[in-house]
């Protein structure tokens, strides 16, 4: 489960921009809530939750990804 939510659902695995491939769930997201016809509000909102909850679960789960896979994120 850990590596499910820490790659979301292996996107974070896929080789070249990993970082780039984990951020299409928050643009499929947008682009459900436009075609729903959704208020900008409820978008920006929506959009502002998954961050703050994509942000502590990143922080929870930092120390055992970096364990996990006996690496830790690029310096750049």
């Amino acid at each position: 489960m850990r590596l499910a939510i820490a790659t979301v659902c292996g996107l974070g695995l896929i080789p070249g921009a990993p970082g780039t491939w984990g951020s299409l769930p928050p643009l499929a997201l947008a682009i459900a809530f436009a075609w729903s016809g959704c208020s900008p509000a409820i978008l920006f909102g929506s959009l502002l939750l998954l961050a703050i909850i994509a942000s502590l679960a990143t922080l929870a789960l930092a120390p055992w990804y970096t364990s996990h896979f006996g690496k830790e994120d690029a310096p750049q």
